[in-house]
Formats: structure tokens, C-alpha cells, sequence
């Protein structure tokens, strides 16, 4: 969905850009709350990153946006953290196309050096061979993939329809049905894998005023992501990600420092 939703907002992005960032500073100040408390983080983040004159499109695996950062980690974590700034790393890797290339290229590349290899490929290697089952990946063929990567952007996204090249190119040999019925998610998403039970864990953990995160997340903030989730707005992939800093945390950082005393 990020992806698309970029797709979506790169020509408009564009014009937005040559607004002066004075005034979109100023429209971050004045809006932002509201979005937020609508639960529009991404266009509150949008609004953020224009004031900036930053890229729209980071990747499609993010789980807390830049504004959020600034409440979820404490005073000291933030002071710490201060010359750590991601839109610079994301500019890096767009430095590639020197200012060339247009924004499709762009997000495709960051796709493939970020979120395939260190998410997609991953997941898939490690649950794979945890069953001893043997896994393929045919479309990422080098062969395929530099050949695809050269054909323009209009071929391969059209209509809103993500895949629209390779869904003509197998039409008549995949059947319609499959071809045109909605995407389905991998099951296992942060949604249903925030349950009650594991919700109840990770609030006790995450909440607790012996937490051995107290030093580099904000509490109160954490309070507050779970307080939404539990009027019924999804904050399953920040509760997740929270959960895995601090079972991380405990097993790595702080045993081996108890472990010493």
C-alpha cells in the first residue's frame, strides 16, 4: 500500500515541492495534531517531509514515521540519537541516479536494495529451511530482472494496477480469477499476530517501571499506542516492533550486563 500510495502522489509531490517549505512548516504546526488524532499519521509525516524538502517515498517497511520517533524515544535517547537522521540514509542510496531517472526507477531500486533482501528474502529463507521445506524466487532471475528494469515505468504500473505488465503477459494462460482477484496478504501480519494474549504480554513488559527500556523509549508514549489500539485503531505493526526491540533487548543487551555483575 505505501507503494502505491506513492505511485499515486509522485506528480502531484512534484508541484507540491515548489511550494515554499516556509509554508508547509507552518502547515505541519497547525494541522498536524489533528491528523494525527484522526489516525492520518502518514499524511501528517508527508506534511513533514515537504517542510523539509525530503524524498516521499522511504520504503514500504516502516513502522514508526519520523515525527513518532520523537515521542517514542526518551530525552536522553533523543540527545544521543540526534546526528541519526533517516532521510539522509535514504538520500544516499538515491545519490545512484544523480539527480536522473524518474521516481519510479527511484522507489524500485529502494525496494530492491532495502526492503527485498533484508525483509522479503529473509522471511522467506529463514521459515523455509526452519521446515526443511525448498523455496524458488523465478522472477528475481538477474537476467529477468535487468531486462524488466528497462522497460518504462507506464508498462509496468497503469490504471492504479500494480503488476499490469505481468498480468497481460500471462493472461489467457493464468485464469482470469486469479488474475484479477484481490491481493491477500502473507497471514502472519502484525494484525493478527497482536492477539489478546500476546497484547497483554507486551503491554506488562513494555509498560512496566522495572523495563529495562525505560532509558531509551518514552512510557507515556507507549501508553498511548496502546490505548488506540485498544479503541479499535490497528497499531499492531508498532506493538510488534516494540515487543521485538524488548525481548531483543533482554536476551542480549541486558543478561550479558546482569550476567557480569
Amino acid at each position: 500500500p505505501k507503494f502505491l500510495l506513492a505511485l499515486q502522489l509522485i506528480g502531484k509531490w512534484e508541484k507540491l515541492q515548489s511550494v515554499p517549505t516556509s509554508l508547509w512548516r507552518a502547515s505541519y504546526r497547525m494541522a498536524g495534531r489533528m491528523l494525527e488524532s484522526t489516525g492520518r499519521y502518514l499524511e501528517r509525516e508527508h506534511l513533514r517531509r515537504l517542510g523539509g524538502q525530503e524524498e516521499l517515498f522511504w520504503g514500504g517497511a516502516i513502522a514508526f514515521l519520523e515525527y513518532e520517533k520523537e515521542k517514542l524515544l526518551s530525552p536522553a535517547m533523543r540527545e544521543r540519537c540526534r546526528n541519526f537522521h533517516t532521510s539522509d540514509q535514504i538520500e544516499t542510496l538515491y545519490e545512484t541516479f544523480d539527480g536522473q531517472g524518474d521516481y519510479f526507477a527511484r522507489m524500485t531500486y529502494l525496494e530492491l536494495k532495502q526492503r527485498l533482501p533484508e525483509l522479503l528474502l529473509m522471511r522467506v529463507d529463514k521459515m523455509a529451511m526452519a521446515h526443511s521445506i525448498e523455496t524458488r524466487v523465478p522472477f528475481l532471475d538477474h537476467l529477468l530482472v535487468e531486462y524488466v528494469l528497462r522497460i518504462p515505468p507506464t508498462m509496468h504500473y497503469k490504471d492504479n494496477t500494480l503488476k499490469y505488465l505481468l498480468k497481460k503477459a500471462v493472461t489467457g494462460i493464468v485464469p482470469d480469477e486469479i488474475l484479477n482477484r484481490p491481493k491477500v496478504g502473507f497471514c502472519g501480519s502484525a494484525k493478527n499476530m497482536v492477539s489478546p494474549r500476546v497484547d497483554g504480554f507486551a503491554y506488562d513488559l513494555l509498560t512496566s517501571q522495572s523495563d529495562f527500556l525505560g532509558e531509551i523509549v518514552n512510557r507515556d508514549y507507549i501508553e498511548r499506542v496502546f490505548a488506540r489500539h485498544h479503541r479499535g485503531e490497528n497499531q499492531g505493526m508498532r506493538i510488534w516492533n516494540l515487543l521485538n526491540l524488548a525481548l531483543w533487548y533482554r536476551q542480549w543487551i541486558a543478561k550479558p550486563a546482569l550476567a557480569e555483575i
